[in-house]
């Protein structure tokens, strides 16, 4: 006989699956018995691990559909209910806007609205995917549309005061952590002035030992020889220039336009954290997804 073929292959498989005795397929086949044994021996073993990687892509996908219900129920759920926790108006946190609070917190209130980590956007995208047909959208794209500009602006002003506390008259002044508190302490400072708040004051020393430094938490550190003085008054020199800015007069704009539409936004974030909910209580999705191999 010459070579077997992948429909004999398959034959055999077949009549193994019924019950067949190697004699008795190598006859029907036509063919030795050792070549029979071999060749079932042979695509054992491929359907074995065959199983044993569709298990692993079964338990792969079910942990995929685990995390997105986990980031919707939970993640991005949160996001919203922590910002406006008793259903009152929302002026810090769920728009990033200014309110009651340090230019810190209102920098890091800005931050977790309009700063998402990294691994935010791609499972929002595979989120969107399993869930396409669902209102939440629906309710995302009115809740961006009313903020996109205000987004966009006061993005751009983040970016500004990045930029200024990253010259070395600044960044040399302070080591790595503090310079994140700086940026953090002038952007919030920005929200405020926007909003017709003045800005407020920052505790930086020149401290030379390591005990002083470990006294000092929460404060900026100046480590050049000038102290904290001079630090502080190139900070304030940043400010008074982002007085200047036509970017100011815009960012005021869009501020008090997205906080003119603020019982709106209320009204979609509620309906944004009831379909949130429903979708965390899923264990998997209904609509295919094409990030998905099923």
């Amino acid at each position: 006989m010459g070579k077997i073929n992948e429909e004999q292959i398959k034959e055999m498989v077949r009549l193994r699956g019924q019950g067949k005795s190697i004699s008795e397929i190598a006859q029907i086949v036509g063919c030795h018995r050792q070549t029979v044994r071999a060749y079932l021996r042979e695509r054992q073993s491929s359907l074995l691990v065959d199983e044993v990687k569709k298990e692993v892509l079964k338990e792969a996908l079910l942990g995929h559909f685990k995390e997105l219900a986990d980031f919707a129920g939970k993640e991005l759920g949160h996001r919203f209910k922590d910002s406006n926790p008793e259903g009152k108006h929302v002026l810090v946190g769920l728009l990033g806007l200014p309110g009651v609070g340090s230019p810190l917190y209102m920098a890091n209130e800005w931050g977790r609205t309009y700063e998402p980590a990294l691994r935010v956007n791609p499972l929002q995208e595979a989120l969107k995917a399993h869930t396409e047909y669902s209102p939440l959208w629906r309710y995302w794209d009115e809740w961006e549309y009313i903020v996109k500009q205000y987004e966009l602006v006061s993005g751009d002003f983040r970016a500004w005061v990045n930029r200024k506390t990253e010259m070395p008259e600044i960044s040399l002044m302070v080591n790595q952590d503090d310079l994140s508190k700086i940026q953090k302490w002038l952007f919030g400072n920005v929200l405020r002035l926007a909003s017709g708040e003045a800005y407020s004051g920052l505790s930086v020393v020149k401290v030379k030992t390591r005990q002083e430094l470990q006294d000092l938490n929460g404060t900026v550190v100046a480590q050049a020889e000038e102290g904290g003085e001079v630090l502080y008054q190139r900070l304030v020199g940043i400010l008074k220039e982002a007085q200047e800015l036509d970017l100011l007069n815009e960012l005021q704009e869009t501020m008090q336009e997205v906080k003119g539409k603020q019982d709106k936004l209320l009204e979609i974030s509620i309906k944004i954290v009831s379909e949130l909910e429903i979708l965390g209580m899923k264990r998997a999705f209904p609509e295919s997804c094409r990030l998905c191999p099923i």
